[in-house]
């Protein structure tokens, strides 16, 4: 318990007395302060959880409202209205990744997992949405001017919008399948081609001279067991690689008794960052760290007992499926002998100042058909895209917020890690006990090692 007070101090010293003024709460949200420190960070107190998540909501639309809904009309395929035909950094216009949005189907999708969410998850999600609403409606002078030269209209904030939030930030972390269709064309083979791995020593956290021989010698088993042949390191290294770093010690390494973590996430430079920091306490949690403006999810947080820390793992969430079509019977494809219908609907996608583009999408049981939107596609084959988080919408990544935020050992907290679905990531903690964990979170494919391509893509059939 010493240990544990000694972290609560930490948290309360950084807190500053500097308080702001703001919409009153529901009653039944009991009491709220908003409080920022002199680095204007927000700190939240509350006397109930709900309270807390609707001071959290308002902090961060006084802080980061206009980029909020920025990020939301992108991953919602909106973009274009307010935006017109700008062209983006990556290239194309805000048009054609409103079409991409669209097409991949996030809002539907989040539609669908907020429908799904438990009731607990769900009052949280709704009070930091009227926290979000509440400071819209008593600052509208206050609001960014930038709402008023694009034209961004603040349609009241959702679970849904939270849920597409916490998204756009993780489709970053994770491929879209767009680049896979050149494996379904490969010829088959008797056996699947084994996993081949390019070790990266110059990238390394544990380099060469840290292991030893007999180390190394069990590695090699490892693969050979498993089918996994090494290769040479392809071309020169990165002298300067990019990778997020991140470590925990345990106890027994400490001069307290208790882990030690550090958390380094290595992200491009946004202004405003695209990552928020707050700090929440609530009746059953009191917690700080980074999430994401618009959502109340931590990648990196502490409370009085557990601190974590987490890098993108970059595993595949996401498989083409190779449809058996026939020009003859438009809007169908073949599965297992039987024709089916594909779900079709057409959608606008408005452009401010310019001309609306009106498409045709098309849903089949694997996901939705993105044939036009492949990089590569020299067969003109269709296929459709099975992708997390939008195949997975009776489970949701927020979900595992409150069981994180409430951990009081690393036990609780791993507890709390299999309702992390989406990005995939490296997750270590470490808790006042001293004891240290990892995992590698996120929801996994499972693909058939006897296919083709070595269970590196699905095919219907």
């Amino acid at each position: 318990m010493k240990r544990a007070r000694v972290v609560f101090a930490m948290i309360m010293l950084i807190t500053a007395t500097t308080a702001v003024s703001w919409a009153v709460p529901p009653p039944e949200y009991g009491k709220v302060e908003l409080l920022r420190d002199a680095w204007g960070t927000a700190n939240v107190f509350a006397t109930t959880d709900a309270g807390a998540m609707y001071g959290l909501g308002y902090a961060c639309a006084e802080d980061r409202g206009f980029q909020m809904y920025y990020f939301l009309r992108m991953i919602q395929g909106r973009l274009a209205e307010s935006m017109g035909g700008v062209e983006k950094l990556r290239g194309g216009s805000a048009a054609d990744s409103d079409a991409l949005m669209r097409v991949f189907g996030f809002a539907r999708a989040a539609e669908k997992a907020a429908a799904h969410l438990d009731a607990e998850t769900r009052a949280m999600l709704e009070a930091y949405s009227l926290g979000v609403n509440g400071y819209f409606a008593d600052n509208l002078s206050k609001a960014s001017p930038l709402f008023d030269t694009y034209e961004l209209v603040r349609e009241p904030w959702t679970p849904e919008a939270c849920i597409l939030s916490w998204w756009h930030l993780a489709q970053f972390f994770s491929k879209n399948g767009l680049r896979d269709a050149a494996a379904l064309e490969r010829p088959r083979q008797n056996r699947p081609e084994a996993p081949r791995v390019a070790p990266d020593d110059d990238a390394a956290v544990v380099r060469r001279e840290d292991v030893t021989d007999a180390w190394i010698a069990e590695v090699d088993a490892f693969l050979e067991a498993h089918g996994i042949v090494p290769e040479a390191q392809p071309g020169p290294a990165d002298p300067d690689p990019k990778f997020s770093h991140a470590w925990v010690i345990g106890g027994k390494k400490t001069t307290t008794g208790s882990a030690v973590l550090v958390s380094d996430p290595q992200t491009p430079v946004w202004n405003p960052s695209v990552l928020y920091e707050f700090h929440v306490r609530g009746a059953t949690y009191n917690v700080r760290g980074a999430g994401v403006p618009g959502s109340p999810l931590l990648l990196i947080g502490f409370n009085e007992h557990v601190a974590w820390g987490m890098t993108a793992l970059g595993a595949d969430q996401a498989d083409l499926f190779l449809l058996e079509t026939d020009p003859a019977k438009p809007d169908q494809y073949q599965v297992d002998g039987e024709w089916l219908g594909m779900t079709v609907w057409e959608e606008t996608v408005r452009v401010k100042d310019g001309e609306d583009r009106r498409m045709t999408l098309r849903e089949t049981i694997f996901g939705p058909v993105v044939t036009d939107w492949l990089f590569s596609n020299p067969s003109g084959k269709d296929f459709a895209l099975a992708r997390v988080p939008i195949v997975e919408t009776d489970r949701e990544t927020v979900e595992a917020v409150l069981p994180m935020f409430r951990a009081k050992s690393c036990g609780e907290f791993a507890a709390a890690l299999p309702k992390w679905r989406f990005p995939t990531a490296n997750c270590i903690f470490g808790d006042a006990a001293g004891d240290i964990g990892y995992w590698s979170l996120g929801a996994m494919p499972v693909r058939s090692p006897l296919s083709k391509q070595g269970g590196m893509a699905a095919q219907d059939g």
